[in-house]
Protein backbone atom coordinates (compact mmCIF):
# COMPACT_ATOMS: atom_id res chain seq x y z
CA UNK A 1 0.00 0.00 0.00
CA UNK A 2 3.07 2.20 -0.11
CA UNK A 3 2.43 3.72 3.41
CA UNK A 4 -1.15 4.91 2.31
CA UNK A 5 -2.93 3.45 5.54
CA UNK A 6 -0.42 5.18 7.96
CA UNK A 7 0.98 8.73 6.86
CA UNK A 8 -1.49 12.07 6.26
CA UNK A 9 -2.15 13.07 2.42
CA UNK A 10 0.69 15.70 2.36
CA UNK A 11 3.02 13.58 3.35
CA UNK A 12 2.00 10.29 0.85
CA UNK A 13 3.00 13.01 -1.99
CA UNK A 14 6.03 14.20 -0.73
CA UNK A 15 6.84 10.56 -0.16
CA UNK A 16 5.29 8.74 -3.69
CA UNK A 17 7.30 11.60 -5.54
CA UNK A 18 10.34 9.87 -3.80
CA UNK A 19 9.39 6.82 -4.50
CA UNK A 20 9.07 6.98 -7.34
CA UNK A 21 12.85 8.55 -8.73
CA UNK A 22 14.01 6.03 -6.45
CA UNK A 23 15.26 2.15 -6.76
CA UNK A 24 12.01 -0.50 -6.52
CA UNK A 25 14.17 -1.68 -3.25
CA UNK A 26 14.17 1.93 -1.53
CA UNK A 27 10.46 1.29 -0.14
CA UNK A 28 12.36 -1.17 2.04
CA UNK A 29 15.00 0.81 3.54
CA UNK A 30 12.33 3.59 3.98
CA UNK A 31 10.21 1.33 5.90
CA UNK A 32 13.51 0.82 7.91
CA UNK A 33 14.11 3.95 8.75
CA UNK A 34 10.34 5.06 10.09
CA UNK A 35 11.06 1.71 12.05
CA UNK A 36 14.12 3.09 13.87
CA UNK A 37 12.81 6.73 14.06
CA UNK A 38 9.82 5.58 15.68
CA UNK A 39 11.96 2.57 17.39
CA UNK A 40 12.05 3.76 21.61
CA UNK A 41 8.32 4.62 21.07
CA UNK A 42 7.31 0.80 19.46
CA UNK A 43 9.51 -0.61 22.55
CA UNK A 44 7.62 0.70 24.89
CA UNK A 45 4.76 -1.39 23.61
CA UNK A 46 3.02 -4.39 23.42
CA UNK A 47 1.81 -5.72 19.86
CA UNK A 48 -1.95 -4.72 19.79
CA UNK A 49 -0.30 -1.18 20.75
CA UNK A 50 1.97 -1.15 18.14
CA UNK A 51 -0.75 -2.24 15.57
CA UNK A 52 -3.09 0.94 16.89
CA UNK A 53 -0.08 3.03 16.85
CA UNK A 54 0.67 2.60 13.25
CA UNK A 55 -3.05 2.68 12.48
CA UNK A 56 -3.07 6.38 13.58
CA UNK A 57 0.42 7.43 12.70
CA UNK A 58 1.75 10.66 14.68
CA UNK A 59 3.61 13.58 13.07
CA UNK A 60 6.49 11.69 11.37
CA UNK A 61 9.59 13.73 10.70
CA UNK A 62 9.82 12.71 7.22
CA UNK A 63 12.86 14.49 6.43
CA UNK A 64 14.69 12.54 8.77
CA UNK A 65 13.11 9.18 8.14
CA UNK A 66 14.63 10.08 3.92
CA UNK A 67 17.91 11.00 4.88
CA UNK A 68 18.19 7.77 7.32
CA UNK A 69 16.58 5.78 4.46
CA UNK A 70 18.47 7.00 1.96
CA UNK A 71 21.79 6.46 3.93
CA UNK A 72 20.79 2.66 5.00
CA UNK A 73 19.71 2.34 0.55
CA UNK A 74 23.26 4.20 -0.39
CA UNK A 75 25.40 2.10 2.80
CA UNK A 76 24.16 -1.80 1.22
CA UNK A 77 25.89 -3.06 -2.33
CA UNK A 78 23.88 -2.94 -5.50
CA UNK A 79 24.66 -6.56 -5.58
CA UNK A 80 22.62 -7.67 -2.68
CA UNK A 81 19.63 -4.88 -3.78
CA UNK A 82 18.90 -6.54 -7.13
CA UNK A 83 19.24 -10.07 -6.73
CA UNK A 84 20.08 -11.56 -10.38
CA UNK A 85 19.29 -15.19 -10.77
CA UNK A 86 18.61 -17.59 -13.80
CA UNK A 87 15.79 -19.12 -15.02
CA UNK A 88 15.17 -22.60 -15.25
CA UNK A 89 16.87 -25.59 -13.17
CA UNK A 90 20.38 -25.39 -14.61
CA UNK A 91 23.32 -23.37 -13.50
CA UNK A 92 25.14 -21.55 -16.17
CA UNK A 93 28.75 -22.13 -17.03
CA UNK A 94 30.78 -19.67 -14.91
CA UNK A 95 33.36 -17.39 -16.11
CA UNK A 96 36.75 -18.31 -16.64
CA UNK A 97 38.20 -15.48 -15.71
CA UNK A 98 35.65 -15.17 -12.65
CA UNK A 99 35.06 -18.89 -11.34
CA UNK A 100 33.32 -17.11 -7.69
CA UNK A 101 31.07 -14.93 -9.81
CA UNK A 102 28.83 -18.20 -10.74
CA UNK A 103 24.97 -18.22 -11.37
CA UNK A 104 22.40 -19.39 -9.61
CA UNK A 105 18.85 -20.68 -9.97
CA UNK A 106 16.10 -19.38 -7.86
CA UNK A 107 16.05 -22.51 -6.07
CA UNK A 108 19.81 -22.12 -5.65
CA UNK A 109 18.96 -18.99 -4.22
CA UNK A 110 16.43 -19.48 -1.47
CA UNK A 111 18.31 -22.46 0.21
CA UNK A 112 21.27 -20.40 0.55
CA UNK A 113 21.72 -18.40 4.56
CA UNK A 114 23.23 -15.11 3.01
CA UNK A 115 22.87 -12.84 -0.24
CA UNK A 116 25.84 -13.14 -1.86
CA UNK A 117 27.64 -10.10 -2.89
CA UNK A 118 29.10 -9.49 -6.42
CA UNK A 119 32.95 -8.89 -6.23
CA UNK A 120 33.25 -5.63 -7.93
CA UNK A 121 31.09 -4.75 -4.87
CA UNK A 122 33.54 -5.80 -2.60
CA UNK A 123 36.02 -4.07 -4.20
CA UNK A 124 34.18 -0.64 -4.65
CA UNK A 125 32.06 -0.75 -1.21
CA UNK A 126 33.17 2.01 1.54
CA UNK A 127 34.04 0.88 4.61
CA UNK A 128 36.02 -1.76 2.94
CA UNK A 129 34.90 -5.67 3.43
CA UNK A 130 36.97 -8.07 4.68
CA UNK A 131 37.16 -11.47 2.61
CA UNK A 132 37.50 -14.43 4.10
CA UNK A 133 38.01 -17.52 2.26
CA UNK A 134 36.66 -20.92 4.18
CA UNK A 135 37.54 -23.51 1.39
CA UNK A 136 40.52 -25.80 2.50
CA UNK A 137 44.12 -23.98 2.01
CA UNK A 138 44.69 -26.43 -1.25
CA UNK A 139 42.14 -25.09 -2.91
CA UNK A 140 43.14 -21.59 -1.47
CA UNK A 141 46.49 -21.86 -3.44
CA UNK A 142 45.16 -22.94 -6.35
CA UNK A 143 43.35 -19.66 -7.19
CA UNK A 144 41.78 -17.17 -4.52
CA UNK A 145 40.43 -13.97 -4.62
CA UNK A 146 42.89 -10.82 -4.47
CA UNK A 147 43.25 -9.79 -0.77
CA UNK A 148 41.48 -12.52 0.83
CA UNK A 149 42.19 -14.55 3.95
CA UNK A 150 42.36 -18.46 3.90
CA UNK A 151 40.59 -19.29 7.65
CA UNK A 152 41.19 -22.73 8.09
CA UNK A 153 37.76 -24.21 9.53
CA UNK A 154 39.67 -26.78 11.86
CA UNK A 155 41.45 -24.84 13.60
CA UNK A 156 39.33 -21.01 14.20
CA UNK A 157 37.78 -20.54 17.34
CA UNK A 158 35.46 -17.60 17.92
CA UNK A 159 38.50 -15.79 19.86
CA UNK A 160 39.92 -15.95 16.44
CA UNK A 161 37.14 -13.80 15.16
CA UNK A 162 37.05 -11.53 17.32
CA UNK A 163 39.89 -9.49 15.64
CA UNK A 164 36.88 -8.73 12.82
CA UNK A 165 34.60 -7.42 15.60
CA UNK A 166 32.85 -4.60 13.75
CA UNK A 167 34.01 -5.09 9.91
CA UNK A 168 32.15 -5.56 7.24
CA UNK A 169 32.52 -9.92 6.29
CA UNK A 170 32.52 -11.43 3.06
CA UNK A 171 32.92 -15.13 3.11
CA UNK A 172 33.96 -16.96 0.29
CA UNK A 173 32.82 -20.96 0.04
CA UNK A 174 32.61 -23.82 -1.64
CA UNK A 175 29.58 -25.68 -2.12
CA UNK A 176 29.86 -27.65 0.41
CA UNK A 177 28.71 -27.21 4.95
CA UNK A 178 31.38 -24.64 5.48
CA UNK A 179 29.00 -21.86 5.54
CA UNK A 180 27.43 -23.91 8.79
CA UNK A 181 30.72 -24.07 10.26
CA UNK A 182 31.29 -20.62 10.40
CA UNK A 183 27.78 -19.92 11.84
CA UNK A 184 28.82 -22.49 14.14
CA UNK A 185 31.78 -20.71 15.03
CA UNK A 186 30.51 -17.52 15.31
CA UNK A 187 27.37 -18.63 17.69
CA UNK A 188 30.16 -20.34 19.93
CA UNK A 189 30.75 -17.25 22.05
CA UNK A 190 33.22 -18.53 25.26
Amino acid sequence: TLFTHILHMDKIYRLWDRLLMEQTSFPLFLAVAIMKTLRDQLLAMDFNSCILFFSNMPNLPMDRCFVLGTQLHESTPLSILIRKFIVGSEPAIPDPKMPWERQLTLEQMRVELAPRIAFDDIRNFTPSIVCLDIRPPEEFAMKNYPGSTNLNLKETTFKDLQSYHGKHISIIGDRGDNAAKVRVIINDKP
